[in-house]
């Protein structure tokens, strides 16, 4: 009898510990709670880059990119005709591949049609949001080689944006100057000058930095 009762005993012990063990090295070394699950989809494509606009012909569109070259040809060698910027409003003319034609035909001298072509990648259907941050970043890029620029960046940001706003001057006319110049006609105030639309006497437009008043004599 006893020695039943102490091989019984000894089972239940064997048993235990069979079960410790198993609960050890099974359960215990189980990390698959501790594996963080894997990222949303969604979140890469957020990061993803935005597909291509589909361009449709006689359809309107804005740039959306801060400079976008016109080129007279659609391809990335031919001659720039212009530049474009962010937010301009333009009408598709014509596509070709990646090109969009914005303009008419004109006859060039070397007897070849040339127009206005943008890449489409650089084009919305949607009017791109341009903050005053990101608007006064490009104007004192713009305007960083006028004269005195560091005494009157304020003053010389305010007078370029309306110019710029009411189309009375363009991008053009201000990197044609490197921004402001210091006028020597008015010696007593401090008085500022760009050309725009053109290089005569008529052209120049003035600014006075202390009082902000833009004027022509």
């Amino acid at each position: 009898m006893k020695k039943l009762v102490i091989i019984i005993i000894v089972l239940l012990l064997l048993v235990g510990a069979g079960g410790g063990a198993y609960y050890y090295f099974f359960m215990m070394n189980d990390n698959s709670e501790l594996i963080e699950p894997e990222g949303d989809s969604s979140v890469a494509e957020e990061i993803a880059i935005e597909q291509k606009i589909a361009v449709e012909v006689n359809m309107n569109y804005f740039v959306d990119t801060n400079k976008l070259n016109v080129r007279s040809y659609p391809q990335k060698s031919a001659p720039i005709r212009s530049v474009l910027r962010k937010g301009k409003p333009l009408k598709a003319l014509e596509i070709k591949g990646d090109w969009v034609r914005i303009s008419e035909y004109e006859v060039h001298q070397s007897g070849n049609d040339v127009a206005d072509w943008i890449h489409s990648d650089f084009i919305s259907h949607d009017k791109p949001v341009i903050t005053d941050r990101e608007i006064r970043k490009n104007m004192q890029k713009l305007l960083n080689k006028s004269d005195d620029f560091i005494t009157y960046s304020d003053q010389f940001v305010i007078a370029t944006r309306k110019l710029l706003e009411d189309e009375t001057c363009s991008y053009e006319d201000f990197e044609l100057m490197d921004g402001w110049v210091l006028s020597r006609t008015f010696n007593i105030e401090p008085v500022y000058f760009v050309y725009c639309g053109g290089t005569q006497r008529e052209n120049k437009i003035y600014v006075n930095v202390e009082t902000g008043e833009i004027f022509q004599p």
